[in-house]
């Protein structure tokens, strides 16, 4: 049972690092495809971008202005982001589930192991019913609007971010901890 249990918490900990790294390579495509439309000679080499961005997508690309393409690619980034979120959000609260059945039903009887998960499942109840909607709401309403001068809502969405980032570390940090107290009990 801890064998499992230690898979279900290395799937949770890599899940979130994975989200990571896609939320963030999601909007660096979007850089990279307008490089390669625009013909530059450095982005033309980048091996990734000679497979994703073909000369049909550059000639389509050429059509609009450079901005609302960026725009367009970005908008494209953000919803795509959003649904990894959500659906990252639920298969999170499954995880939890999974994992407090097994510790209570595996006799795992470490209370540090115990209050970690149950911490980690806290989080990602706000994360998902009061951070993630809100991230979303307000993310929906700037992704058209102007930049400069930056929204009002701008600075409320950047905080609603740092706050989902610092929760998510938390998280991290408590399943670090409980996966290293289940790998060293007898």
């Amino acid at each position: 049972m801890r064998v499992f249990l230690a898979a279900l918490l290395g799937a949770w900990l890599m899940g979130n690092v994975a989200m990571a790294v896609v939320a963030t390579q999601n909007f660096r495509a979007v850089d990279r495809v307008l490089r390669a439309a625009a013909g530059s000679a450095g982005s033309l080499r980048d091996p990734h971008i000679a497979r994703s961005a073909p000369s049909e997508l550059i000639r389509l690309m050429e059509r609009l202005p450079a901005a609302e393409a960026r725009m367009l690619l970005r908008y494209l980034a953000s919803e795509m982001n959003r649904l990894y979120f959500r659906i990252w959000g639920w298969g999170q609260l499954l995880l939890a589930l999974l994992t407090l059945g097994g510790l209570w039903a595996g006799g795992v009887e470490d209370r540090v192991v115990h209050v970690s998960v149950v911490a980690m499942l806290a989080l990602v109840l706000v994360a998902v019913f009061a951070l993630t909607p809100e991230i979303t709401a307000i993310g929906r309403r700037l992704d058209f609007a102007p930049r400069n001068p930056p929204p009002p809502e701008f600075a409320r969405f950047w905080r609603f971010h740092t706050l989902y980032t610092l929760l998510d570390l938390a998280k991290m940090g408590l399943g670090l901890l409980a996966l290293i107290r289940l790998a060293r009990l007898p």
